[in-house]
């Protein structure tokens, strides 16, 4: 296979990406079969409420609506309905658009540190993720809001601080804030971007304080372009009273201290996977950085065992991982298994660091922590939050580490298919688990008109909540 950097075409994997997204959310698409989670959200909470800014257009009520999450996507579809058809298979259609867009933005990016074939291949984990499919074929939120988040990891990872570029991140950043409100955080992996590019050569430490006058022009530059998007989010916090509309205030306000654990044990997973890419990070980890290993060891161990990291779909701990904290081993109030994958993660961040450009460490780092303080804010952890992050920022930096990591022996290629190969099997696995003959999408709305509550148990609706119209699990 030919190298990295050597007669790499972005659009190859582009198109490759975006093709297979694209099929794979036309083939759910084509059922109209959908898993309970996916038909409560879509039906209680984002169709009518795309529904009902078509209806009141361009008078729309954006103090009280039935979702938790900025109204951007919801305009989006609200739009057509007015202006196209009100046909639902075409909101499917349109999520079906946007997941392709997602798919290919992160295939154009891998395609120009790595071959075609491997940045499909690195590529490949992002789509398979279950949270990525379903929102790729039903009007969910989620996919636009990662499109956002993905697209700011690309400017921050192409280190170009030219006054365009920053522009560019300011009007991304806003309109991401207008579609999802939590993810002002990506802000942060800029703002290192800004500060890191360039850099002399040297330690990370040193690299963070060389000729730092130089630095802080662009910096607060960058700094000025985030203005926009804390001013949207400023506007609707004047407007609800809080961070949501009332009606979820509940639902979401409050702190979870297990989230840092459950971000670190998702990338623990992933990075177990990527051991082959990793390895020789690791080993020079090892080596040279042995005091970062022991100091991310004892983050790691105090995130997974201060918190209760137990499964408790009351606390906001259900979905994903929490299912093995519920079958494995406890130990008080902490799970063995999240806590050892947590440890895990922590110290998989030392080699991630290690194993990318400098600058890109610093970046990852930056989108790595930012995202944990913006979810630990969430009451509510649960994997479809976690997981699409975890896999895009893993991706965009894994290709990156192939880049740096130049010439690689048949072994070594061999090794790193077969470890991404394997990611993509235990996600496309749980998927799979997902796609069990559910219902028709007319048969959930049926059961909810005649029932009140979803047909099959109320999943991801606490006991305390089932029945109340106003309550429930939003996205």
């Amino acid at each position: 296979m030919n190298q990295p950097g050597t007669k790499c075409r972005p659009l190859i994997p582009a198109l490759a990406m975006a093709g297979i997204s694209l099929a794979c959310s036309l083939a759910l698409i084509a059922t109209q079969r959908i898993p309970q989670r996916v038909a409560f959200d879509v039906v209680v909470y984002h169709e009518p409420t795309a529904r009902q800014f078509a209806t009141d257009w361009p008078a729309f009520d954006l103090q009280d609506y039935l979702s938790a999450t900025t109204p951007g996507f919801h305009l989006l579809l609200a739009a057509m309905v007015k202006f196209v058809s009100g046909s639902f298979v075409l909101m499917q259609v349109a999520s079906a658009v946007l997941g392709a867009l997602l798919a290919g933005l992160v295939g154009w990016t891998n395609g120009g540190r790595a071959a075609p074939v491997w940045a499909v291949l690195l590529t490949l984990p992002v789509v398979l993720s279950g949270y990525v499919m379903h929102a790729g074929a039903w009007p969910l939120p989620d996919n636009l809001g990662w499109l956002g988040v993905a697209a700011v990891l690309v400017l921050a990872l192409r280190l170009r601080s030219t006054v365009g570029a920053i522009v560019a991140f300011g009007a991304v950043l806003a309109a991401l804030v207008f579609v999802r409100q939590s993810h002002l955080w990506v802000a942060a992996a800029m703002l290192a971007a800004m500060w890191m590019a360039p850099s002399p050569p040297g330690g990370v430490i040193r690299s963070l304080i060389f000729r730092w006058r130089q630095r802080l022009p662009r910096t607060l530059l960058a700094a000025l372009a985030c203005v926009p998007a804390g001013l949207v989010l400023w506007w609707f916090w004047r407007l609800w009273g809080g961070l949501t509309p009332a009606r979820f205030a509940t639902q979401h306000q409050g702190l979870n201290w297990a989230t840092p654990a459950f971000v670190l044990a998702n990338l623990g997973v992933v990075s177990v996977c990527l051991a082959p890419l990793l390895a020789p990070a690791a080993v020079g980890a090892w080596k040279h950085a042995r005091g970062w290993l022991v100091l991310a060891l004892l983050l790691g161990l105090a995130c997974g065992r201060i918190p209760a990291t137990t499964y408790d779909l009351e606390a906001g701990r259900s979905s994903g991982l929490w299912n093995l904290a519920k079958i494995g081993p406890v130990e008080g109030e902490s799970s063995v298994v999240i806590l050892g994958l947590a440890v895990l993660g922590a110290l998989s961040v030392v080699v991630w660091v290690r194993a990318l450009p400098q600058k890109h460490g610093v970046v990852f780092l930056a989108a790595l922590v930012g995202f944990m303080l913006a979810q630990t804010a969430n009451h509510n952890c649960w994997q479809r939050y976690v997981e699409p992050l975890v896999l895009i920022l893993c991706s965009l930096s894994a290709a990156s580490v192939w880049r740096a990591g130049g010439e690689a022996g048949p072994l070594r290629r061999r090794l790193v298919g077969v470890g991404v190969a394997g990611l993509c099997v235990l996600l496309a696995g749980a998927n799979a688990a997902t796609l069990r003959p559910f219902p028709t999408i007319e048969e959930y709305r049926e059961g909810y008109r005649r029932e009140g509550v979803p047909p099959i148990g109320g999943a991801y609706v606490p006991k305390s909540r089932r029945g109340a119209p106003e309550q429930g699990q939003p996205q």
